[in-house]
């Protein structure tokens, strides 16, 4: 089953399923089609927050957020699945990727981009201006448009050397 279909009403009736038989993980997560660790994790939230837990949301923690999050499972020695139930963290792996990055590059691991990574620059805006040449006289005029000639000869040229090449390499090859 698809994570979309997971609505708040069908992680209910999953957790209650559980919770009122005797059906373990296995054959609850069997008979709703989902993992085994959706059914855990979504009964291990329910019993710790309610119904609410269950509903679907991003929340970007801060730096010294996920901080606390890590030192709060170090210093009451707690796993990760259960560090996440504790604070209502939807995913096991975020807690453990936050550790990871703890360890390796500490504060500065657990800002929301990678660390060692930049923010690439935007590109600076041209603006376009009315007018895009500033009035010229009409010696600049004059000037400007035999370059442009010029520019336009050199163009054609080169195109006439490189096809005269081609067709002897061509000559060549026969």
């Amino acid at each position: 089953m698809s994570k979309v279909s997971r609505t708040i009403k069908f992680k209910i009736q999953a957790v209650l399923h559980f919770l009122s038989t005797t059906d373990g993980q296995r054959k609850t997560a069997t008979r709703f089609g989902v993992d085994q660790s959706d059914v855990r994790q979504w009964v291990n939230l329910y019993k710790a927050h309610g119904v609410s837990a269950l509903v679907s949301f991003r929340r970007k923690l801060s730096p010294s957020e996920k901080e606390a999050v890590i030192l709060y499972m170090r210093q009451h020695r707690l796993s990760a699945r259960q560090t996440a139930v504790h604070f209502n963290i939807k995913s096991i792996s975020t807690v453990s990727t936050w550790i990871r990055r703890y360890d390796e590059h500490g504060m500065e691991g657990l800002n929301n981009q990678k660390p060692g990574r930049k923010k690439m620059p935007k590109p600076p805006t041209r603006r376009k201006s009315k007018n895009p040449l500033p009035e010229l006289t009409s010696g600049e005029r004059e000037e400007l448009e035999q370059l442009r000639a010029e520019n336009a000869y050199l163009k054609k040229l080169q195109a006439l050397i490189c096809q005269q090449q081609t067709s002897e390499q061509k000559r060549k090859l026969r």
